[in-house]
């Protein structure tokens, strides 16, 4: 965030609430290491879903560290939104998962019109 102090983009309607919501519980997690070993377990959650082994939950739930697109969506859970309907247990996105979501909606340049 430093790098970037003026940058705001989104194209969800969020209310006020749910803009300063999103800020200031994001801002509280500035500092935390990034979770590399997170791939790994959002890679077996994904491909297992609803049958995902609970210490795999578990270490996705963890609030210590953090993959890119895990600290996104909880900030966006946090404040009530929930962008992912699918099923997935807590914590199990990556980058891409926000790609189909924007496409879906038609805000990615690739996606449809």
């Amino acid at each position: 965030m430093r790098d970037f102090p003026g940058a705001v983009w989104s194209r969800f309607p969020f209310t006020r609430k749910q803009r300063l919501s999103i800020a200031f519980w994001a801002r509280n997690r500035y500092g935390r290491p990034y979770n590399y070993a997170a791939f790994v377990a959002i890679g077996v959650a994904l491909m297992l879903k609803r049958s995902t082994p609970e210490w795999v939950e578990r270490f996705l739930m963890t609030d210590r560290s953090y993959e890119c697109a895990q600290l996104a969506d909880a900030a966006l859970m946090h404040a009530g939104v929930h962008v992912f309907r699918d099923g997935r247990p807590y914590g199990a996105v990556y980058p891409g998962s926000f790609v189909k979501v924007w496409e879906h909606f038609g805000w990615w340049p690739d996606g449809p019109a």
